[in-house]
């Protein structure tokens, strides 16, 4: 699940210009359906790993709090009120563990925001 919210995350970032990495890649994909081996990387870039059918439920829950999330001059972290907050009000049962792999894609998410423009 590491890799794929890395990767979603990453794909997500934006450019000083408001431009996501997906974008720019969708973007290099249409201008290059002509040159296979340019083509080929950028579909590679592109391309996500697995997300296990089992923890999709944990994603889902991560993606509705990331979504509410305050923000200053940068994305703040989940709280531990929010996350309760939302297992109450929402009907989500998750465990300590399922907490932990939320902190934790949460922390991902956070990191890829701190990273400069363009990284």
């Amino acid at each position: 699940m590491r890799a794929y919210a890395a990767k979603a995350f990453a794909l997500g970032a934006v450019d000083k210009d408001g431009v996501s990495y997906r974008e720019t890649l969708q973007g290099l994909i249409a201008r290059n359906q002509n040159n296979p081996a340019r083509l080929k990387k950028y579909q590679a870039e592109l391309a996500m790993p697995d997300l296990p059918d089992a923890l999709l439920y944990v994603w889902s829950a991560f993606c509705r709090l990331s979504a509410r999330r305050s923000a200053g001059f940068s994305a703040n972290p989940i709280s531990f009120v929010e996350i309760d907050a939302f297992i109450r009000r929402a009907g989500v049962a998750l465990s300590p563990w399922e907490v932990r792999m939320v902190e934790d894609l949460d922390d991902l998410y956070r990191a890829e925001q701190h990273k400069p423009a363009g990284e």
